[in-house]
């Protein structure tokens, strides 16, 4: 029986949904949905990404990222959005690049803790950190 954990991240002004799914004793796998609000972070959020189509139920769209990460450490990340296109991320600035390296840091933090039978000494990986805020305007930055 799987189990989901919904999770947001917020980085400075990028929010993120974050849907965990352990459904396997070796691994957690995650799809990732930006959240996008006219206004700060209010009410129910929106999906999706500014200029693209949105939604109220992140379901009603393609995972902006997609992946898995192991017991071991080992991760694959996909961006679906992209499949039939030769993959590009295009970033306005380096604050656009590192946050991606931090979002995908905190997804594999919380993949490990997910994970039931996780081992980072593996890996050599400090222990995992993980920002377990239920809204994004709660979150930790």
């Amino acid at each position: 029986m799987a189990t989901v954990t919904d999770i947001y991240i917020a980085l400075e002004d990028e929010y993120y949904l974050v849907r965990y799914t352990s459904n396997h004793s070796h691994s957690t796998d995650f799809q990732v949905w930006p959240v996008y609000w006219v206004t700060p972070p209010s009410g129910e959020p929106l999906f999706g990404e500014i200029g693209a189509t949105r939604a109220n139920n992140p379901d009603d769209l393609p995972a902006f990222i997609a992946g898995s990460v192991k017991w071991d450490g080992c991760s694959d990340i996909e961006f679906p959005e992209y499949e039939k296109e030769s993959c590009a991320l295009h970033n306005c600035s380096r604050f656009g690049l590192t946050s991606m390296g931090v979002l995908l840091g905190r997804i594999w933090d919380q993949c490990i803790v997910l994970c039931p039978n996780s081992d980072t000494g593996v890996t050599g990986e400090p222990n995992a950190i993980v920002d377990d805020s239920p809204f994004p305007w709660e979150a930790v930055h």
